[in-house]
């Protein structure tokens, strides 16, 4: 399979692996045909993420470790007495997918046409609860390529309980990142980090 879109104007399109070795792309590669979302099989998901420009961006179901054209990112929390929450890489399933892309137009005011609508962003991820110790822990990750900018991630993470430590980033098994993070209990921090 070619990991290029066969849309004109739209760089990237999802696609969902299956178990089974087969696949549903967003447009079908052969017909061009569009397939919904909602027609995404999730409990036969093996991998879930885009192509296009022949690579591959995705993140295991399984896991929720992201492979992105070869670089594997894995997240976790660490408390401040050295306990650890992985973020991905617990023994479950992470089928509650996201995906979607952020366009804009512009307006002849004289005329008010309406400009074509210009792909800006391509996201994709996650969202999963994790069970820790009499406690637990929403997170939200998604990837996003941005046009023209350098490609980050967000994080939006909720935990039940108070608690500071670090947001780890890890490539390829090594820590990347180091973020100090505190939590208040069930109040919603989000941030960007810029991939370099």
């Amino acid at each position: 399979m070619r990991l290029v879109s066969p849309i004109d104007g739209q760089d990237f399109i999802w696609l969902a692996e299956y178990v089974d070795g087969t696949c549903l792309t967003e447009f079908d590669l052969q017909d061009y045909h569009e397939n919904s979302f909602y027609r995404i099989e999730r409990e036969k998901m093996l991998r879930f993420g885009l192509i296009g420009h022949d690579i591959k961006l995705f993140y295991e179901v399984f896991g929720g470790y992201f492979n992105l054209a070869g670089t594997f990112i894995e997240l976790e929390l660490v408390d401040e007495c050295g306990e650890i929450y992985p973020i991905t890489g617990k023994n479950e399933f992470y089928r509650d997918i996201i995906t979607y892309k952020d366009a804009e137009t512009s307006m002849d005011i004289g005329s008010g046409m309406l400009s074509k609508p210009l792909i800006t962003k391509y996201n994709f991820g996650f969202k999963h609860c994790l069970e820790c110790k009499g406690f637990h822990i929403n997170s939200r990750v998604i990837f996003t390529i941005p046009f023209r900018d350098l490609s980050y991630f967000n994080f939006r993470l909720v935990s039940s309980k108070n608690f500071k430590g670090n947001f780890i980033i890890k490539y390829n098994g090594q820590i990347k990142e180091s973020i100090p993070f505190e939590f208040t209990k069930n109040v919603g921090q989000e941030f960007n980090w810029i991939m370099k």
